[in-house]
């Protein structure tokens, strides 16, 4: 029943040490690398290619590349820590990311979860000072098995435990494959007000690809945190969860989605400009100092959102991941004449 559920995640919660916020560095760090990744993986081909949607982890995808980076060396590393904005991050950065989201927020039903873990063949071992590292600042799981069908399996358990059983994909190790890190992030966000159940109704979404009829949730917010570009080419809310977090969510105009969706510069401006999530800036009343065009008002305003209630399952193609982070500026790291990743491994 969902007392039950909703009282087994508090019982879960209350046993986490108390999160901490992730420092700043980390924070503009993962933020910067979502924005520039954002136009490249929102255009992909993805598993929802029939509808367009695309939904994936930029926190995740961060994670994953900053455990390898620590094994690399030269300018495999250099150009990791370029895309990653990781070059002068300290440990302490680091583990303060984990914290903050597997933390426990107080009285809080949200969950969140973050888990990391390196997977590597027998026939090879890890170097200690890697797995000593990735074990402080990521907590890696570190797991030395045969590289075959079984070790696939558990990859995929792993995987399945650590996201409550939402993801448990079919993975194929290739025959030259010998080392594997997998990164889960978990997100159950509750509403801080929920939308009423009796308030969901049949409406029309307005998407690039055409008029859709979906059940839309309906909501009053009255002190919403609400924001617009000086020429109205995009609106903003924030929606709080009960763990002082928000879903911030940015509705473009007509005509001006790909504009927006395609550039990493315009989606810091919508979704970082004067956003409570921005450091130091008190967001309400705030106008950003802009050039002509890039000026964003923010407001506490009653604002009534309608919201689709939606599912979006979007898996990337490999080959086209490899091809969006070569043109990002990682290229030596899947180039197995360049590749340097001396430092993982003895």
């Amino acid at each position: 029943s969902k007392m039950s559920g909703d009282g087994s995640v508090l019982v879960r919660n209350m046993f986490k040490p108390k999160a901490t916020p992730a420092t700043q560095p980390v924070v503009d760090s993962t933020a910067a690398f979502a924005y520039r990744t954002a136009p490249e993986f929102l255009a992909m081909e993805t598993g929802d290619r029939d509808t367009g949607n695309v939904n994936y982890s930029p926190a995740s995808m961060w994670m994953a590349l900053a455990i390898a980076a620590q094994g690399a060396n030269g300018t495999t590393r250099s150009q990791l820590n370029e895309l990653l904005g990781s070059g002068s991050l300290a440990d302490s950065d680091y583990q303060s990311l984990l914290s903050s989201i597997n933390g426990q927020y107080s009285g809080a039903k949200s969950e969140m979860s973050a888990a990391n873990s390196l997977w590597i063949d027998n026939d090879y071992s890890l170097a200690s000072d890697y797995q000593s590292t990735v074990k402080k600042m990521f907590e890696a799981e570190v797991t030395t098995l045969p590289f075959d069908d079984q070790a696939a399996a558990k990859m995929s358990d792993w995987i399945a435990k650590h996201t409550n059983g939402s993801l448990k994909p079919k993975i194929t190790l290739r025959d030259r494959e010998v080392l594997s890190i997998i990164n889960t992030v978990y997100a159950d966000g509750r509403w801080k007000d929920p939308f009423e159940e009796q308030s969901t109704g049949d409406g029309t979404f307005h998407g690039e690809a055409g008029d859709a009829q979906v059940p839309m949730m309906h909501r009053t917010f009255s002190q919403m945190t609400y924001s617009h570009d000086e020429y109205n080419t995009w609106q903003r809310v924030e929606i709080p969860f009960d763990n002082s977090g928000n879903l911030a969510i940015v509705l473009p105009a007509k005509g001006h989605f790909d504009e927006l969706a395609g550039n990493a510069e315009k989606l810091g401006w919508a979704f970082g400009t004067c956003s409570s999530a921005s450091p130091g800036e008190d967001a309400m009343g705030c106008t950003a100092d802009s050039l002509p065009g890039w000026g964003v008002s923010v407001n506490s305003a009653t604002v009534n959102v309608s919201l689709p209630r939606f599912t979006v399952d979007s898996m990337f193609d490999s080959e086209a991941t490899i091809k969006a982070f070569e043109k990002l500026g990682v290229t030596d790291a899947f180039s197995a004449g360049d590749a340097d990743f001396t430092k993982m491994v003895d």
